[in-house]
């Protein structure tokens, strides 16, 4: 009965705050989304799966209208300047104040969850830690995966912007040719460009921004290469084929040294893995033969040098194996 009526309480609040907020941000909210409707990013998907791929997106849109209400109450904070940055550099499409609110949500179920069917105090603490942890690792993995991506297609993207500055066109124009041909993510970002450049943004700064989104080493060295052209001249289109090899070469550089060191990374996943599985499996089959080892105090000091021990050998096995290019 008293959990119910907290819980009856913090809803009344929390809706009540969010309608004042609404009241007073109704005319700033109306401004931000006839911005945003120009400002979006386009996507251009050629295949047959295209309408599919809409309706998927409807439906995220349809969620996230939901959760629009009580992200509002996030969307003046500070920290989601800073977290609106991090969430450019993914394919989420989300807001920073709506992945605050989900966040927050993913933390009361868990929380809620673990206190109704474990009723512990401490894995209660612990789902709490995951559910605020877990978003963030997957955002990191997200950035990760669409960096290695758009990494990916910088050399094919060269080929066709230098193949048009050949046939005549400018190098926007070639831009407006890669955001067409190519698939996201270096489409959504070229297309972002020339919305920026469209809007009287100068190109120089327009092309710095796409750098500050995407921390790429490759994009660094093409937009460093544009800008130093735009500035003293030159002929653009040899500059980008002598990139474009070189990225090559390097990404096939990359995948000889990943041949080479795959031994490595196996063995240290085996090291990583090994003594844990081997104390699960002795565990189950002899619960008695391994108890001392948790309960007396030599074999809890053996088992907190076994895992400094551990993390020694797999840091050492990243530093061989991790070879830049």
């Amino acid at each position: 009965m008293v959990i119910a009526v907290i819980i009856l309480v913090f809803l009344t609040v929390t809706l009540g705050t969010l309608a004042l907020y609404s009241l007073l941000t109704a005319k700033q909210e109306r401004l931000n989304n006839r911005l945003n409707k120009y400002l979006e990013t386009e996507e251009y998907i050629i295949n047959e799966a295209k309408d599919a791929k809409e309706e998927s997106v409807d439906g995220q849109k349809r969620v996230l209208d939901y959760l629009s209400g009580f992200s509002k109450v996030f969307a003046s904070f500070s920290l989601t300047s800073g977290l609106e940055d991090e969430l450019k550099k993914t394919s989420l499409p989300i807001k920073a104040s709506e992945f605050i609110t989900l966040n927050l949500i993913i933390i009361s179920v868990l929380g809620i969850g673990g206190l109704l069917i474990l009723k512990s105090l401490i894995h209660v603490v612990l789902l709490a830690v995951i559910g605020a942890i877990g978003p963030y690792l997957y955002l990191r993995y997200s950035q990760k995966k669409r960096l290695n991506k758009f990494n990916d297609q910088i050399a094919d993207s060269l080929t066709i912007i230098s193949n048009s500055l050949k046939a005549g066109y400018s190098f926007f124009q070639a831009l407006e040719m890669v955001a067409k041909e190519m698939a996201p993510p270096i489409s959504e970002e070229f297309t972002r460009v020339l919305k920026e450049v469209n809007l009287g943004a100068p190109a120089e700064e327009a092309l710095v921004a796409l750098t500050e989104r995407v921390e790429s080493d490759d994009l660094d060295l093409v937009i460093t290469a544009v800008v130093i052209q735009r500035q003293v001249g030159g002929n653009l289109s040899e500059i980008l084929d002598s990139i474009s090899h070189t990225i090559r070469e390097r990404i096939k550089i990359q995948g000889e040294i990943k041949t080479l060191t795959a031994q490595g990374k196996v063995s240290g996943i085996i090291i990583g893995i090994l003594p844990v599985g081997l104390g699960l499996v002795l565990g189950l089959i002899n619960p008695g033969y391994m108890l001392p080892l948790l309960t007396h105090p030599l074999g809890k000091t053996m088992i907190g040098i076994a895992l400094i021990s551990q993390l020694i050998g797999l840091l050492f096995i990243k530093k061989i194996i991790s070879i830049k290019v």
